[in-house]
């Protein structure tokens, strides 16, 4: 992309995450769907750079904005183009960043810049296999190599500053290397990494430890990051511990037992996320906050215990699944349901609020019943179960995004009577609704608003659901939601219980010219199926005209059912 002189203004840049020729890396690939669309929301977001600055092309090929026009500073910005991602030496495979460039701030205007640092995002997505910065370079912005190329993440000796997430989801990279001259570090700047296998920090760096390939704090109250390819059954955290950061052991599957030491005060969000084979956890008395997402997909997990003496949290038994319902005491609120065993759970009367992520991919959970005290759930609290029915308690007015979300055999939602908002996402992905249909029983006899995503566009459910699921509504409600203009895109609404009348008449049909014509004597449901079973149409209306392919087809009105040609 030649500019020649020019500069661009971007005011809302977007990462580009779609493969880019050879250099093209994929997206990684997280263990379900809801790891992109919920957990990870923030990744969505993370790739939007909002920086306003100027971006400036310069005679070596690099882009850059400028951190002083008086001083004459700049900081790499993002390759432009396809073609610039390309430029060996630049943007791709082995780069080197020259202490000055030359931008191109007017059409006869070059001036000489000293460079001081990478700007966000500048590489991310490219294929580059090393980077050479200049004594004068001191700092890695946001997200600078995130989904890179890079088999070493290396901070050499003149690097001050990094920002966050600076190396994630570089999957190919292998080690993290860390110079002496850091000294600030931004969040989880290695999430994601999913091979590293060893770390290595200079023993003269002030605020960072490399011990037995883990990475902690200099004085070893924090532990940033674990590995996620360090083979080791066993780790015995040392007791100066007091924080286990947000991210620090993702995905290490390979640890079978964690000690959690006493003094431990914290673990941050998705702090032991998808420690596969960890076979059981003890959280200790200390411990006084856990982060969402910190202990979910324990695949292997059997039992939490909790020392005798935490103020904060506690195991609960619901009579049949013992060790598995951990508790924040403090605020009657459930964490966490484990993954492995839990098949019938019944969550013990008394607790107020199921936070965020709860019951995230317990896929061995087929019934679940909450007590009538809940009042508050979090998002993707009910996501990826295998649950055919869900009743959320009448105190509760939020359905927050994703609340009920990747249920592959759901088929029957309940929400009472005081619920006034559904938020984005609700119900997405859950397949079996969306595609053979069921029921989506509101007991608000005003109807919920319905959330808006960050665009402001209201939650759009989908055609399949519209036509498939059944809405029903309090008897005396069900004008007020067929004249909703959200509400009232459900083909099917009908009263609690689908109390019409059932017809006694049969229906008028008629076809012709591949047209089908249906009058019915009285208001009920009628679904149009193919054979095997697809739904067609589905309607409640009195008079229907319908434009179908030639076959043979099985009309349902209420109880009857009747064959039908078209030709």
């Amino acid at each position: 992309m030649a500019m020649s002189g020019l500069s661009l203004q971007v005011s809302a840049q977007t990462v580009d995450l779609s493969n880019q020729g050879d250099g093209g890396v994929k997206e990684p690939s997280y263990s379900s769907r809801h790891e992109l669309r919920t957990g990870r929301q923030l990744m969505s977001q993370d790739f939007k750079a909002t920086d306003t600055r100027t971006i400036y092309a310069t005679k070596e090929g690099f882009y850059v904005r400028f951190v002083s026009e008086e001083n004459k500073t700049v900081e790499i910005a993002p390759a432009q183009g396809p073609d610039d991602r390309l430029k060996e030496g630049v943007y791709y495979k082995d780069v080197v960043i020259p202490e000055i460039l030359n931008v191109k701030k007017a059409k006869d205007e070059v001036v000489p810049c000293t460079v001081v640092a990478v700007g966000q995002a500048a590489f991310a997505t490219n294929e580059v296999y090393t980077v050479k910065y200049p004594s004068t370079c001191k700092e890695l912005k946001d997200r600078v190599f995130r989904l890179a190329t890079l088999t070493e993440c290396v901070i050499p000796d003149q690097i001050e500053k990094i920002g966050d997430n600076v190396f994630m989801d570089c999957l190919k990279a292998t080690k993290v290397e860390i110079g002496k001259g850091l000294k600030t570090m931004g969040k989880a700047p290695f999430m994601n990494c999913q091979n590293l296998a060893t770390i290595t920090v200079s023993p003269d760096n002030t605020i960072l430890k490399a011990q037995d390939n883990i990475l902690y704090s200099k004085d070893m109250t924090k532990v940033y990051l674990c590995p996620p390819e360090l083979r080791t059954a066993k780790i015995v955290l040392p007791n100066t511990v007091k924080e286990i950061e947000d991210f620090a052991f993702l995905s290490c599957i390979y640890i079978k037992e964690l000690v959690l030491n006493e003094g431990l005060e914290r673990i941050g969000e998705e702090g032991l996320y998808n420690c596969a084979w960890l076979e059981q956890l003890t959280i200790p008395a200390s411990l006084r906050e856990i982060g969402p997402m910190a202990l979910t997909l324990l695949k292997k997990c059997e039992k939490i215990t909790v020392a005798e003496g935490n103020k904060t949290f506690e195991v609960k038994s619901d009579g049949v699944n013992e060790g598995k319902l951990l508790i924040n005491k403090t605020k009657n609120s459930l964490v966490l349901c484990l993954y492995k065993g839990t098949k019938d759970v019944t969550v013990p009367e008394g607790i107020t609020e199921i936070e965020p992520f709860a019951f995230l991919s317990c896929r061995w959970t087929e019934s679940l019943k909450l007590p009538a005290s809940v009042d508050s759930i979090g998002y993707t609290a009910f996501s990826d179960m295998r649950i055919s029915e869900i009743e959320i308690p009448e105190k509760v007015r939020v359905i927050p995004p994703y609340c009920i979300s990747d249920c592959a055999k759901l088929s029957k939602i309940t929400l009472g009577k005081n619920v006034v908002l559904v938020e984005d996402q609700a119900f997405a992905g859950n397949d079996l609704l969306e595609t053979k249909g069921g029921t989506l029983q509101i007991l608000a006899v005003t109807p919920p608003a319905v959330g808006k995503d960050n665009d402001g566009t209201v939650y759009d459910m989908g055609e399949d659901f519209y036509r498939n699921v059944v809405l029903e509504v309090p008897k005396e409600a069900r004008e007020a939601y067929q004249n909703d203009i959200n509400w009232s895109l459900f083909y099917q609404i009908y009263p609690v219980g689908n109390e019409l009348v059932q017809p006694v008449s049969p229906l008028q049909i008629s076809v012709a010219g591949g047209l089908l014509s249906i009058v019915a004597p009285e208001v009920a449901p009628i679904a149009i199926y193919t054979l095997d079973g697809q739904v067609v149409y589905t309607t409640s209306a009195l008079e229907t005209q319908l434009a179908l392919p030639a076959g043979l087809y099985m009309v349902t009105y209420g109880t009857q059912a009747t064959k039908v040609l078209v030709d």
